[in-house]
């Protein structure tokens, strides 16, 4: 779909039509992909909520690390604390390992150290080696709030070009 306005910035005809037509509808089917993975995620962190432990328990068995990591990143992190206490530990190591490791350190902070000190010795050694980096922080300091992901674009870049990097 194409606003009021932007035809006239789009050659009538020919391959760089064709071409820049392609590309915005796939940057907006891309967008729509994204909204819609967002909301799933969110409905399924509520669903989760809404189950008892069994069930619980059956739906770690079923779901893959990423879906299930997907979730967490969607939960309030005492409530993540609590269903990581549910999962064995090769699964909860295998969730925490797939989320942002801000998210990480907050989720771990939510369990006991005996099983917090467990799942990360099974972590990788650079997930390791971030989440310790952002637990060093106390709570009040900005460093326990920082995140370890970074977007690096190079500068010769065109918007375009760094736009499709992302």
């Amino acid at each position: 779909h194409i606003r009021t306005g932007e035809a006239d910035r789009i050659p009538r005809r020919g391959p760089e039509a064709h071409q820049q037509l392609q590309e915005r509808a796939l940057s907006a089917a891309a967008s729509a992909v994204d909204r819609h993975n967002l909301a799933l995620a969110e409905l399924r962190a509520e669903v989760m909520e809404d189950l008892n432990a069994p069930e619980r328990k059956k739906l770690y068995r079923v779901c893959g690390t990423p879906m299930l990591a997907e979730v967490f990143e969607y939960l309030e992190e005492d409530a993540a604390g609590c269903y990581l206490n549910e999962m064995d530990l090769q699964k909860a190591a295998s969730v925490i390992a797939a989320l942002d490791t801000d998210t990480a350190a907050g989720v771990l902070h939510e369990i006991d150290k005996e099983r917090r000190t467990l799942l990360i010795e099974m972590l990788p050694a650079d997930i390791r080696r971030e989440i310790r980096m952002i637990a060093s922080f106390d709570e009040d300091e900005i460093g326990s709030k920082m995140t370890t992901n970074c977007i690096i674009i190079r500068e010769n870049l065109s918007i375009k070009q760094a736009m499709n990097e992302l």
